[in-house]
Parts: structure tokens; sequence; C-alpha cells
């Protein structure tokens, strides 16, 4: 798989535009397309980020949906699956001087109902010549509640364009426009912002955020990951851009599947893979108050907001 043109980095704020080049930004291999598979045809549904090296993402909880949907749409007998397009750098002895990379098959998908934001795991490819896996570089999630006024970037993909190849050695030629658009936090809502669009903890921005760049990171001036990005209802009254993101603290609360060995698994929440170093937390983590129980996970985010989840739920 090929790019057909050279990514590039918009900023809608000051509508510069960046040229990123053939080979990619270090980011574009952490933060990824998320597509829907279907036989031979392949659709981009979203954005994800990596937040740990083994190929956990987190991403919209409603890209899923549309995944699925694109897949269940209508009967098939042709292979079904939901993928990230994983792009990477050319190892130093191909002789091709293209992008390459490929599509990674999301094995498993986990979610908490009561979120906007899904974390899953991706079957990594393994170096036949080293016995390792590819290990991805990873986001750093900012837990704590971001504050009004803050600045912040939103990052996706807004829009591919895909086609056979056709030359033998690659499946695809891609065209993708990794974008992103910074802005500025204009409220946050806990526990929901309402009861049907936005029934979920998120924030309000500034920045302006297009179709497919959901799922993608916001990620605040330090470089943490503080949100989630879900929606966008446009500029309705020209005085610019209003578009949500989840908070990303919640979904510490996300019970996973883990294989623990010999066939083993359990269910862990996201909490306990930064307790344990697999995902990396800022210091905001040291914000919020966490009572871990046997199977229950209960976190203060503020004197207002308190979350709960049971493994067993």
């Amino acid at each position: 798989m090929t790019n057909s043109e050279p990514s590039t980095l918009l900023d809608f704020s000051s509508e510069s535009f960046i040229e990123i080049g053939k080979t990619p930004d270090p980011s574009q291999m952490s933060i990824m397309p998320v597509v829907a598979v279907k036989g031979e045809e392949v659709r981009p549904v979203g954005t994800c980020f990596a937040i740990s090296n083994h190929g956990m993402v987190l991403t919209a909880r409603h890209v899923i949906d549309d995944a699925l949907g694109l897949i269940n749409g209508q009967p098939s007998d042709k292979k079904q699956w939901i993928g990230v397009v994983y792009m990477a750098k050319p190892t130093p002895d191909d002789e091709t001087k293209d992008l390459v990379g490929g599509i990674l098959p999301v094995n498993k998908i986990h979610f908490n109902p009561e979120l906007d934001i899904a974390a899953m795991h991706l079957n990594l490819p393994t170096n036949t010549n080293t016995s390792k896996s590819l290990r991805m570089p990873c986001s750093v999630l900012g837990t704590g509640f971001p504050d009004v006024g803050e600045s912040c970037i939103g990052i996706g993909y807004h829009l591919m364009d895909w086609e056979p190849a056709n030359d033998g050695f690659h499946d695809y030629n891609v065209a993708q426009s990794f974008s992103a658009t910074s802005g500025e936090i204009k409220k946050v809502y806990v526990p929901r912002r309402d009861s049907v669009s936005l029934s979920f903890p998120c924030f309000e921005t500034s920045a302006r955020y297009d179709g497919g760049m959901s799922g993608g990171p916001v990620i605040n001036q330090k470089g943490s990951v503080i949100g989630v990005i879900c929606s966008s209802f446009g500029d309705p009254e020209g005085e610019g851009h209003i578009s949500y993101a989840s908070l990303v603290g919640p979904a510490l609360l996300i019970a996973v599947d883990t294989d623990v060995g010999n066939g083993v698994t359990e269910k862990r929440f996201l909490y306990d893979f930064i307790n344990r170093g697999s995902v990396k937390s800022d210091s905001s983590i040291n914000s919020i108050e966490v009572q871990r129980h046997e199977d229950a996970l209960q976190i203060k985010f503020d004197d207002n907001f308190t979350m709960i989840n049971n493994l067993a739920d």
C-alpha cells in the first residue's frame, strides 16, 4: 500500500499548510484511520490513536457503530472486518521509495455504554527475522479535567480515497488528508451536556472537527490527550466553530479483556494498565481520587462528579 500523494497537515485556525511529505510524521504511526473492510471494499469511518506499544488504541464508540453498520448493512459472503491503517517508514533495505503500510485487524473491542469512547486491541505484525512484534509509539493520557480557556488541538483523518494499485506489489493507493485544528476549550460538561446527543462527559471547543476526525485525540499544550473527538455543529452563528470531545478520564473505567497467558483471559480496567505502566498518564492522574475494589473501580474526578464501574457488569 502506498500514498498516491504526500500527506498534509492542516491547521484550520490559520489556514496554513505544512507538508509532511512521503515519509510519515511520527504521529501518523500512532494516530491512524479506522476502516470497515468488506471483501475488496475499504471504507474509512474515523480515526483512532495508540495508547500502548502493544496495539491498544482508543476511538469514538460511534465510529465502531458506523463501521459495523457498513459491514452488516446488507448480506454478504465476503470477508468482513474492522481494521486500522498503519503507515510505516520503509525498511532500510527496501528498494522502493514508496511509503508502505497495511491494515491491522481489530481483534477485540471494549466500551462502557455510558461513554462515546471505545478501546480496541489490534493484531500487530511480527518480524519473521527477529520474531518481534511491531511496537507503536503511543500517546500520554491527561486524565484530569481541562480548564476553560485552555488551548487544544484535535487531530484526525477527514478525507481518504482508495483505489486498487494494480502494480504487482501494493494492494492499494491511498490519498489521505491528515488534519489538525486548534481551538480553545469553552465549557466542560459533567456528567453530560444533554440526554440525547451528548449524554456523556465531554467538553466544548472552538476547534473545527470535520467528518472522519471522530475518534481522534484532542491534545493540550503539554502534549497529553485530554479528549476524543466526537462531534461538530459547524459555525452556526458565524462566530467560530462549536465542536465536542469526550473527556478521556472516564475511559479509565472501561473494562478490557486481557490475555494473562495459557489461554486465560481476565477483565481489567484501563486504569489498571496505567498502574502497570503499559499505558501512560501525565501528572493529572494525581488530581483524581481512585478507590479500587476487588471487582469494581470508583473514580472521583472532582467534588461534583464520581463514576463507578463493576467488572461483572
